[in-house]
Order: C-alpha cells, then sequence, then structure tokens
C-alpha cells in the first residue's frame, strides 16, 4: 500500500495525490509505473494466450478490452514500455492472420513471447482446422525457434519459455 501510495504522489487523480510517507524521485516513479504497466499487458497476453476457443467477435473484445485498460491506464499516469499496448495488440492481431503470415510473424516475434503463448497462437487459431500431422509439424517448427525437443512436456516448455523470456 504504501509502494501505491508513493507512485500516486503528483498524480491528483489517484487517491488524491497521496503519499508524502515516501519520497521518490520523479524517473524512480516513471520506472515502477512503466514497470507495473508492462506487467498488466504482459498478463493480458498470457490471459489472452489460455483462451480454449474464441470467435472473431470474441478477438475483436479482447481489443475493445485493451483499448479500455489502456485509456484507464492512461487516466492515472501515461507510460509507454516496450511490451505495452502494441504488444498486445500484435499478439490479439495473430488470430486472424493465415498460416504463412502467422510463422513469419513467430520467426520474427519468438523472442518477445512465452513458447506457450506462440503454440495458444496454433491450438486455438490456425491449427483448430488442421490435421493432427501438419500441426504437429507447425508446432515443432516453433518448438524450433525455443530450441526445445518437440517431445518435451507442457510442463517443461513453458518453465523454459519462461525462464527465456525474463532474459
Amino acid at each position: 500500500e504504501k509502494l501505491w501510495l508513493a507512485l500516486t504522489e503528483g498524480h491528483p487523480a489517484v487517491l488524491g495525490g497521496i503519499g508524502a510517507e515516501w519520497r521518490l524521485s520523479l524517473s524512480v516513479r516513471e520506472a515502477l509505473w512503466t514497470h507495473a504497466v508492462q506487467c498488466v499487458m504482459e498478463t493480458l497476453v498470457e490471459g489472452f494466450s489460455r483462451v480454449k476457443k474464441c470467435s472473431t467477435e470474441g478477438r475483436a473484445l479482447m481489443s475493445m478490452d485493451l483499448q479500455q485498460v489502456q485509456v484507464g491506464l492512461d487516466r492515472i499516469h501515461r507510460v509507454r514500455p516496450i511490451r505495452g499496448k502494441n504488444y498486445v495488440d500484435s499478439y490479439v492481431k495473430t488470430f486472424y492472420m493465415k498460416e504463412d503470415d502467422l510463422m513469419n510473424w513467430i520467426s520474427h516475434n519468438w523472442q518477445h513471447y512465452q513458447m506457450n503463448q506462440m503454440l495458444a497462437l496454433v491450438a486455438s487459431g490456425i491449427g483448430a482446422k488442421m490435421r493432427a500431422r501438419h500441426k504437429g509439424e507447425i508446432i515443432a517448427q516453433i518448438k524450433a525457434h525455443y530450441n526445445l525437443s518437440p517431445s518435451l512436456s507442457s510442463s517443461a516448455t513453458g518453465q523454459a519459455a519462461s525462464a527465456s523470456s525474463s532474459s
């Protein structure tokens, strides 16, 4: 709670600007806000990646939800982290891509997302209508980006991807 109050110091829209107990420099507050917003955006991607089935309308609602989250965060304090709104929006838009475009996007963006999030693009996106063998080939291509054998269990792949995305 004291950290939240310190972050809101100088921001009267949040808790009346209370936070005089901790005097944080502007640069420290900005860094903390940036990190907090980035965590929110990463959490949205993780949540969206866990959706098992979703219609086109559902994906559109995800984009609208993202917009509302960004508006709400901007009302508190406007920051633009590296993994911000565009990070989430890019992920949601991949569900509309065709296989070749998706695989190209994955090859250019795999370092920014966890492997389980990339695999979810196949499971609930293009892979939903693929034959099992072809889907397995696509999954193997994704795992190859993370230098993992296709035979690893899903629990190990999530841990390996988390470790690679946090570095």
